[in-house]
């Protein structure tokens, strides 16, 4: 008896958790499509159970996706791929400024590093300032952003 109960308990909390996402879903997409794209966004939220997440005001993985442009997830990527990219220009700046040093290099090759680093901090900043922007979109339209 008491385990029929415990399955019956299981079952309704199962339930209630996918009927939340799927609320909180396409509560997003509304909100998105009403503030800021022309067309419905899909939106998924990942995680199991949602409803500890939602208590715990963290979510797991949210991907909204419109018109072929994802937002969230792909943008941490990224910011991984310019961070590298940031200190692969930095060491090869740091060894063009060797090898001019010891007159093994051009002005050239030395002002070509130090431009590669200008634009590497500038595709880092740019990623950074885009991730946060979506982020913020996203928090406002889940609701945690007022």
């Amino acid at each position: 008896m008491i385990v029929v109960a415990v399955v019956a308990l299981l079952a309704v909390l199962l339930a209630a958790d996918r009927v939340a996402v799927i609320y909180a879903e396409r509560r997003v997409a509304a909100h998105i499509k009403d503030g800021s794209s022309p067309a419905r966004p899909h939106v998924r939220i990942a995680g199991f159970p949602f409803l500890t997440q939602v208590a715990a005001r963290r979510l797991t993985k949210v991907v909204v996706a419109t018109a072929g442009r994802k937002l969230g997830p792909v943008e941490v990527q990224r910011l991984d791929v310019t961070a590298q990219f940031l200190r692969s220009a930095a060491l090869a700046t740091d060894l063009a400024q060797g090898r001019y040093n010891l007159g093994l290099a051009s002005i050239v090759e030395l002002t070509q590093a130090q431009l590669n680093v200008t634009r590497a901090e500038i595709e880092d900043l740019s990623a950074k300032y885009d991730y946060q922007d979506q982020s913020a979109a996203l928090q406002y339209a889940i609701g945690q952003l007022r």
